[in-house]
């Protein structure tokens, strides 16, 4: 059976701008696109600013990809969009196809908005949960009310759930709605590219807002430096506002760490790849005291995975429930003395971190390759 699947609201302005979960939503349609099913992408009701009027672009399995201006007065004002959107869905409804509606969505009005228009135009309605929204403390009480009140209620009109964890699954359970646990994901090669080419540094790839992880984990690698003689370089690949890089930029100047750390932003897609084969190890730090690392699974890793790298982290999360340490995974204490131990660890054995690598990449193509998870996708789509 061939499906027509449309994602509303799960990327952030997709065509225009990166982002983790854009990324996710590019691997779900690969693999969806792979069993040959047709996949559209609306951005969301709160619009994008630097458009003027509603644009669609497409791009490799991905046939419309609709974005809505920024309607005056911000989000409060979003609901101008509609007329829009519902016209929209109303025009990607395919009479001949399985018509499937993809929601993630952080405010509960809107929200259930969006399950009103697609259960009135025919679409049988998916929720994707990426996040706990609950642990994820947002700026605005309001925000924080929202979220709230989404957690106690996304199960309710849907037709089936998508969740990223065990901790999600434990969360919508009670439901009792069919659920398919959808991890991060990645397109893996049939083999590793590079392999064995190493460039001398460790990498980390993050958004630059998260400064209390970033400023921890350059404590640890200050640590590191002091111990070698040759110590490793790092590479911080930053994702974020001019002032959040700066923010990291004026951190390194204040710890007289310039001339170790090289930052890199805005890189090419195959130019990021690149780095991460020729990276001696790629970083994912999680806090084990932060419920939200405990409830989401960051999409990094199974980019990391793909590259054949291999992976410090911390057994906090989805990680203690794939990955087994020295095997297919590098875990560390997450303190800035427990990287700085790991990093070491890394200089002084390459033969056994080249393994990790290898064992991570094999682990990857099993669990998280987006064609063969496309697979399992469609079956549940056709069962729903």
């Amino acid at each position: 059976m061939k499906m027509n699947v449309v994602f509303l609201d799960c990327t952030q302005n997709l065509g225009y701008q990166f982002s983790a979960g854009n990324t996710k939503v590019q691997m779900l349609a690969l693999g969806l696109r792979e069993q040959g099913d047709n996949i559209s992408v609306i951005n969301g009701l709160d619009g994008y600013g630097k458009i003027s009027e509603r644009t669609s672009l497409s791009m490799p399995n991905i046939e419309h990809i609709i974005t809505y201006p920024l309607v005056k007065g911000g989000s409060l004002f979003s609901f101008m969009n509609i007329p829009c959107l519902y016209q929209d869905l109303k025009n990607l409804y395919k009479l001949d196809e399985k018509n499937i509606l993809v929601l993630e969505s952080q405010y509960v009005h809107i929200y259930y908005l969006y399950i009103l228009i697609g259960k009135f135009l025919g679409y049988k309605v998916v929720v994707i949960s990426q996040e706990w929204l609950p642990t994820v403390k947002r700026k605005y009480w309001v925000q924080n009310i929202s979220a709230k009140l989404y957690a106690m209620t996304l199960g309710y009109g849907v037709n089936a759930i998508l969740p990223i964890s065990e901790y999600i699954i434990q969360k919508i359970k009670h439901f009792r709605k069919p659920y398919l646990k959808t991890p991060v994901l990645a397109e893996f090669p049939h083999k590793i590219i590079n392999e064995g080419k190493r460039g001398g540094y460790f990498l980390y790839c993050v958004y630059a807002g998260y400064y209390r992880v970033i400023t921890l984990l350059l404590d640890g690698f200050k640590k590191y430096c002091s111990l070698q003689v040759n110590p490793f370089g790092l590479r911080l690949v930053l994702i974020g506002t001019d002032s959040q890089i700066q923010k990291v930029k004026s951190y390194l100047e204040l710890k007289n760490m310039e001339n170790m750390v090289s930052i890199k932003t805005k890189l090419p897609y195959s130019e990021l790849l690149a780095n991460y084969r020729a990276a001696n190890a790629l970083i994912v730090p999680l806090d084990p005291n932060h419920t939200q690392d405990e409830a989401r699974f960051s999409q990094k890793i199974a980019e990391y995975l793909s590259s054949g790298t291999p992976i410090i982290s911390n057994n906090v999360g989805e990680v203690r429930h794939y990955f087994t340490d020295r095997k297919n995974i590098i875990l560390s204490e997450y303190s800035s003395e427990g990287f700085a131990k790991v990093f070491a660890w890394v200089q002084a054995h390459p033969e056994e971190a080249d393994l990790i690598g290898k064992n991570g990449f094999a682990l990857g193509l099993e669990k998280f390759n987006a064609s063969i998870f496309g697979m399992k996708l469609h079956r549940f789509f056709c069962e729903l």
